[in-house]
């Protein structure tokens, strides 16, 4: 008894000491909120007081804690402070114009600009002018002249010698964007007085011209060969566990991927999900149209509608060959998400046999194919399928996609990483054994080009794939240069064919770029991407790169990609919250609230 009444007496003093203890927190439930659901803030300087560095804290709507930190804004809003503070039960930021200028998070109460060097140029900032970045050395400042080999930032622009541009010599008589250098300066232009020529061009097939710079011309070039080209597709590949495979790194792959690393010459790149949803619907709809999600109207696998006429690639490579001169296949072992139902037709949705009610997206352009062939489910169905197509148009041009549903429906069972997973992974590098040996049988491997492309990676531990933008492309295409967004992969296929990226009849220009080039742009800009790969375009100056991180109920850091740094280009930090921005990858300008 005594030891019972010793406890609850120990109980209530830590009760009493932890009320004492802990700040005055404003809550105020909204109706129907219980206890959990109700968001806290408190703010250490106890309100809008730009002259105190303070921070507020609390618990989110989420049940996320977290802390918010006064800071000095940079950049166009140099000499502001963002002032945290707590409106209800919601850290919320207001810029604050420093009258003396803004230090360590809070505005000076006297102005104070510290010149060591007497330059002219404080480190302070705000009301002092342009902040100093060594104020030891009267030679570096603001707008100073930059030496170009000294290794010093004498401008302070964060640039050294050769990466400041005060330092780079870029000539473009022509004004196409390219110049003669190379280098730093980008892919070389091989003819700089003609404005029509330079690398990533499309090539003109009979001007004896080499209009992309590629070193071969007309008929020599591969783009003007016309060729038949078979896309198969591998659902769901999560690109970490495809390379350990493909490498040997894991007991489950001994063998690695024979045929993969045969058809690539071992050449495996990137291709990420920027925009549109991880998943089925978003990932073919973009793959084989070039568009953004928002063009197509395919933006989840629950949010779709048919994508309009004449936006996909096979309409696209019809119109210039002609329907009769060229043939159309699209094989999926997927179901509804690579379905063709149009508004009130039957169709089935998780085995279950429904009405249509917004449009499949494939609803429309099945209407133009010569072979739509959807829910073969079985990679042996499907894999026999493009054996007895191919054999059957041996003699023709041709454009197929072969979409196998593994390993994606293994993944959703088994998760990654999985024995089950690499098997399937095994099976479907199997069946693309299958069809190389096919084409080289039929004696047209001379003049077929093979992609292997997956539409989304898969979440790390997890059966789902919610953040999962990193996924993989390979190919024998040897124009291919480089990795890209799941959105370059339609324009690569239409330069393949000399087919203009821009507007063709209804459909407006594609949205990605063709991967036999760099990207004809100079820097990535506001709410751009960038792309993670060897001579990218980096942000333009003044941006910051953030994370593709994604809200899913809750912050998710995409897995799958070790060691890439692709993200988007923004102004983070300044207090505006707008695409792609989030609470997740840029907090400072969105509360998670």
């Amino acid at each position: 008894m005594r030891s019972r009444i010793w406890q609850l007496g120990f109980i209530v003093v830590v009760a009493v000491l932890l009320v004492i203890a802990t700040p005055a927190r404003t809550t105020v439930p909204a109706l129907g909120q219980t206890t959990s659901d109700v968001a806290t803030c408190w703010d250490s300087d106890g309100g809008i007081v730009p002259e105190v560095a303070g921070y507020v804290e609390g618990i989110g709507r989420q049940g996320f804690p977290y802390r918010r930190y006064d800071e000095c804004e940079t950049g166009q809003y140099e000499g502001y402070v963002k002032e945290f503070y707590c409106n209800g039960t919601t850290p919320w930021p207001v810029r604050i114009a420093c009258e003396n200028g803004c230090f360590e998070g809070a505005c000076l109460t006297e102005l104070v600009c510290t010149d060591n060097d007497g330059d002219g140029f404080a480190i302070e900032g705000g009301a002092c002018g342009p902040i100093d970045c060594d104020d030891n050395n009267p030679n570096v400042y603001p707008g100073a002249v930059e030496i170009c080999d000294n290794g010093i930032d004498d401008n302070c622009n964060g640039l050294i010698d050769g990466e400041d541009p005060a330092c780079l010599v870029c000539t473009d008589n022509d004004g196409d964007g390219f110049a003669i250098e190379g280098g730093a300066c980008g892919p070389i232009d091989c003819d700089d007085n003609n404005p029509n020529v330079y690398p990533g061009a499309i090539e003109i097939c009979d001007n004896g011209i080499d209009d992309n710079c590629n070193g071969l011309i007309d008929d020599a070039d591969p783009a003007c060969q016309s060729p038949n080209i078979i896309i198969v597709g591998w659902d769901g590949v999560q690109r970490d566990h495809l390379l350990r495979c493909f490498n040997r790194e894991i007991d489950d792959c001994p063998d690695g991927l024979p045929n993969l690393d045969q058809l690539s010459g071992g050449v495996i790149y990137n291709n990420l999900t920027s925009n549109g949803e991880t998943s089925t619907k978003p990932g073919w709809a973009q793959l084989l149209t070039g568009y953004r999600a928002e063009v197509t109207g395919v933006l989840t696998n629950g949010r779709y509608q048919p994508i309009p006429e004449g936006y996909t690639l096979f309409e696209k490579v019809q119109n210039h060959f002609g329907a009769d001169n060229i043939v159309t296949m699209f094989v999926s072992g997927k179901g509804e998400h690579t379905g063709g139902a149009c508004i009130g037709e039957e169709t089935t949705r998780n085995g279950q046999p429904v009405i249509e009610n917004q449009g499949q997206p494939w609803c429309l352009t099945r209407q133009h194919l010569d072979y739509y062939e959807n829910d073969l489910r079985r990679n042996n169905t499907v894999g026999d399928r493009a054996l007895a197509l191919l054999e059957a148009h041996q003699d023709d041009r041709f454009l197929a996609l072969f979409l196998f549903r593994e390993p994606d429906v293994t993944g959703h069972v088994a998760g990654v990483p999985s024995l089950g997973y690499s098997r399937m992974l095994i099976d479907v590098d199997w069946w693309l054994g299958r069809i190389m040996s096919k084409v080289d049988q039929l004696g047209i491997a001379g003049h077929t080009v093979i992609y292997v492309v997956t539409d989304h990676g898969f979440d790390e531990g997890s059966t789902y794939h919610h953040a999962a933008h990193y996924g993989f492309m390979a190919s024998n295409d040897p124009l291919v240069m480089r990795s890209g967004d799941r959105m370059d992969f339609t324009p690569t296929i239409l330069e393949r064919y000399g087919i203009s990226r821009g507007a063709i009849g209804v459909a407006p220009p594609v949205d990605g770029y063709s991967l036999y080039a760099l990207p004809p742009f100079p820097c990535v800009v506001q709410g751009g991407t960038f792309i993670d790969y060897p001579g990218a375009p980096q942000c333009c100056d003044g941006l910051t790169r953030i994370g593709l991180d994604r809200r899913v109920g809750h912050c998710m850091i995409p897995s799958g990609g070790t060691g890439d740094n692709s993200g988007f280009c923004t102004l983070c930090g300044n207090g505006i919250c707008e695409p792609p921005e989030n609470p997740c990858n840029c907090p400072e300008d969105c509360p998670y609230y």
